[in-house]
């Protein structure tokens, strides 16, 4: 009991919205499971039903892998991938100062084999450190269970390169388990032993070739049992915070406790809206008031009456003299209301007249050009209608009514841009996606039943997104079902997430909804077009 105690680690750990998985080695049965996360009691930790595992395989190609231990490494490798279970994706490999992928995210266990067939090694320098640590960049976050075999000669980095310090801090952060396959060449035991200090430090196995005798024991080390614990974070410690979490595992035999950290998410808290109660206002019949116009002497005789005008030094007109008397104020504000009358009929006639004559201008201008034109068309030649040569671009614009077929663009990892005629006569939309960090990357393609989302041109993927490596050469597939969009996961590495929600089967898709592909992150937009 004691060995197997020792056999249950946790590999690796992430955090899924309001959910902390743990993946867990050598764990195959539990009748309870209790735990905390710092001093908050876990209320809910169920098993998952399925575990994706991701498995990245680096061989030094260089020379200082002599030949009895590349035979060694095909082996024990070839061992590996006859016995590994049908649903792991591996890829192959090579390095020196860089990197060269044979194969990616296989799970034909031949095409592996072939692959490992057709290794060829070369006199170059190798330098683990570096290509280790941009391959952890690269996978740095995206979703899954992934892990590393590494085959070489020991640890060495570039002078201006990474460190070893640098590369154990990333292997912290990144939390990938590394095995390692080491071989003996010349004086390389300090080599070796940092080798060997980055699987202990991931919790990853390690064995040194040239002392195997047993391959197939060898071989047989390098699988793993793996579980995925789903544990439900407890809104209180959502706090941002990094936290230890401690598991106690009932088995019918034993108890084992494991621990790990985790830098816990930041729970939102929803607000309830009121929703403002709508009235229906009957509006009622108007009532009909009857209004007397007011003479334009008595509005004066009002402003005479309310305001005294003065005359003279601290003498006023009062409304008793202005009866008795002649009202001379009365008689220049009317004056003076009927000049401004007048004075603004004379300008309304003035202005009409001028825009009249401007508007005869006008036509007569017309008239005249229209002749000219008429004159020089039938003493000129037709031109010839020269062709227009469209402009590449990520945006493309469509018209259904007056095209019968679009052309959509797509960038492979270089940067080439790439047009292939796609029709339209079947298509009832139109799929756009926008990458949400670079809005100049925009994708198209009509929706005739499927559109296929990848990283590689193939004969089945139509929307290629070959600049970010993250994204598996067959992600997703949007499909249209009786007038519905829905979005399917097609055995991706890291999975496929809609609205940060992993993708399960199919789900139910709109405009304005955010697809995540390993780091690509793009917000969809589908167009009816009939």
């Amino acid at each position: 009991m004691a060995e197997l105690k020792q056999e249950i680690a946790v590999m690796q750990s992430e955090v899924v919205n309001q959910e902390l998985h743990l993946y867990v080695r050598s764990l195959q049965e539990a009748e309870e499971i209790t735990g905390q996360v710092g001093m908050i009691p876990i209320e809910t930790v169920k098993f998952s039903e399925s575990v994706d595992i991701h498995t990245v395989i680096l061989l030094d190609n260089s020379l200082s892998i002599t030949e009895e231990n590349q035979q060694r490494i095909y082996d024990v490798l070839k061992r590996y991938m006859e016995g590994k279970e049908d649903s792991e994706k591996v890829s192959i490999a090579v390095f020196g100062e860089d990197i060269e992928y044979l194969v990616e995210e296989e799970t034909n266990s031949q095409i592996l084999i072939e692959a490992l067939e057709k290794i060829e090694y070369r006199n170059q320098d190798s330098f683990l450190t570096d290509i280790l640590y941009e391959e952890l960049s690269k996978i740095e976050g995206i979703s899954g269970y992934c892990r590393f075999i590494v085959a070489t000669d020991g640890v060495d980095n570039k002078a201006i390169g990474y460190t070893k310090e640098e590369l154990q801090e990333k292997l912290k952060e990144t939390n990938y388990p590394i095995y390692s396959l080491g071989c003996i060449y010349k004086e390389n035991s300090q080599e070796l032993e940092n080798l060997f200090a980055i699987s202990r430090l991931t919790n990853g196995g390690y064995r040194l070739l040239d002392e195997e005798e047993d391959l197939q024991a060898v071989a047989e080390s390098l699988r793993e049992e793996i579980t995925c614990l789903e544990v439900q974070i407890p809104d209180e410690a959502c706090d941002g915070s990094e936290k230890n979490i401690l598991l106690s595992i009932h088995t019918q035999d034993n108890r084992i406790e494991l621990t790990e950290q985790a830098k816990m998410p930041f729970k939102v808290k929803e607000t309830e809206v009121e929703v403002p109660t709508v009235v229906e206002v009957v509006p009622e019949e108007p009532i009909a008031v009857p209004i007397e116009e007011p003479t334009l002497v008595t509005e004066a005789e009002t402003i005479v009456e309310e305001v005294r005008t003065p005359v003279g030094f601290g003498e006023v007109i009062t409304t008793e003299e202005k009866e008795s008397g002649i009202d001379w104020v009365s008689i220049v504000a009317i004056g003076c209301i009927a000049i401004s009358i007048i004075i603004l009929v004379i300008r309304q006639i003035k202005n009409k007249n001028k825009d009249n004559k401007k508007e005869e201008k006008k036509s007569t201008q017309k008239k005249k050009d229209t002749k000219e034109k008429e004159s020089v068309q039938s003493t000129s030649p037709t031109p010839p209608v020269m062709p227009v040569r469209p402009i590449p671009s990520y945006h493309i614009p469509f018209d259904s009514d007056e095209m019968e077929e679009t052309t959509m663009f797509s960038a492979d990892s270089s940067g080439h841009i790439a047009a292939e005629q796609l029709p339209l006569d079947q298509a009832r939309y139109i799929v756009i996606l926008r990458d949400i960090k670079d809005v100049n990357k925009e994708f198209r393609y009509p929706l005739a039943g499927k559109v296929v989302i990848g990283r590689r041109k193939m004969d089945d993927v139509n929307m290629v997104l070959g600049y970010e490596q993250s994204v598996s050469k067959r992600h997703c597939a949007i499909i249209e079902d009786r007038g519905r969009i829905y979005i399917e996961d097609l055995g991706s590495t890291y999975s496929t997430f809609l609205n940060g929600v992993k993708v399960d089967g199919r789900k139910e898709l709109t405009s304005g909804s955010i697809i995540k592909m390993g780091k690509l992150e793009m917000i969809v937009e589908v167009m009816s077009i009939r």
